[in-house]
């Protein structure tokens, strides 16, 4: 990529083929996954999420596979992802009190009781999410890092496998490990 003096990008014709094509395919996989994920993404909001994964896509295309196709599965890669971490936050949100949910763990809560809670429940809460806050704090390093990033920051496994420069599956399994500590040590 070559910077003009008015500091816009330009591309090389093929790149430029590249990004053109993936915008075609990127429009009909919004389609299809709108189709198969029915009200949970707008076709507007999943075509916009498929329109900034373009350029990572036109750059980590490997000339030996179909294009279409390879640019087809990273789309439906970002829109599924976009998806659990939806679906994640639902859950959290519906399966945590307000107080927790809001407070994701931070060292000193601002308010744990709702409109709706008692007393009794808003300790309740509070002592809970000491408790989880403990146990994460008893993680080893690299746990607690992958526990924080992928439930409390929403990061995906391959992004937290990039930052921590290990696999994919390596995250999966250091997240089930953590998940196991976590449920012996809460009780849950």
């Amino acid at each position: 990529m070559k910077k003009t003096p008015d500091r816009f990008p330009t591309f090389p014709t093929h790149t430029c083929r590249l990004i053109q094509r993936a915008l075609q395919v990127a429009e009909q996989v919004a389609k299809e996954m709108t189709r198969r994920m029915r009200a949970e993404l707008n076709e507007d909001e999943l075509r916009s999420l498929l329109v900034a994964e373009i350029l990572p896509i036109v750059e980590r295309y490997d000339p030996h596979y179909r294009f279409e196709s390879y640019a087809a599965q990273r789309f439906r890669w970002a829109a599924l992802s976009e998806f659990r971490k939806r679906h994640r936050r639902k859950r959290l949100l519906a399966s945590q009190s307000p107080a927790v949910a809001r407070d994701q763990f931070e060292e000193e809560p601002a308010e744990y009781a709702t409109p709706r809670s008692t007393p009794e429940h808003a300790l309740i809460v509070k002592q809970k999410h000491a408790q989880v806050r403990h146990a994460v704090n008893n993680l080893s390093r690299r746990h607690a890092r992958i526990v924080r990033r992928h439930f409390l920051e929403n990061a995906s496994c391959e992004d937290v496998a990039v930052e921590l420069g290990i696999s994919r599956s390596s995250v999966y399994r250091l997240r089930r490990e953590a998940m196991t500590q976590l449920a012996q040590e809460i009780g849950d």
